[in-house]
């Protein structure tokens, strides 16, 4: 019986524990691998992260350029729009002044040629 016992044990060890000890270190190194490949997609996600992060910042800083460039370009027309607008007011000012000045001389052409027509 101890020979039986031996085979039996013989049998059992080479159909269900070494299959089992493969498949458990097959496991072990699915597990590594995939580890492994758990870390790298970590850096790389991490990497990436700092990377949209930096660019974000390059665009922030690029569209915050183009804001100030605008405002600037806005300003100067506003200035300009302004500095038109006080000529017009001036050149307006101006020609009602000529034609408030030539009323008054005519006004008093006529009224001196009137005192002069009626004593006279």
């Amino acid at each position: 019986m101890v020979n039986g016992s031996s085979d039996l044990d013989s049998e059992f060890e080479k159909h269900i524990i070494n299959p089992l000890e493969d498949e458990l270190k097959n496991l072990k190194i699915n597990l590594s691998e995939n580890g492994t490949k758990l870390e790298t997609l970590d850096k790389s996600i991490q990497s990436k992260h700092k990377d949209y992060a930096n660019g974000l910042s390059i665009y922030s800083n690029e569209l915050n350029t183009y804001r100030n460039e605008v405002v600037t370009k806005i300003t100067k027309c506003l200035n300009s729009s302004r500095n038109i607008i006080d000529s017009g007011k001036k050149i307006f000012n101006n020609c009602i002044d000529h034609f408030y000045n030539q009323l008054l001389k005519n006004v008093a052409l006529v009224s001196f040629l009137f005192i002069v027509s009626v004593f006279f």
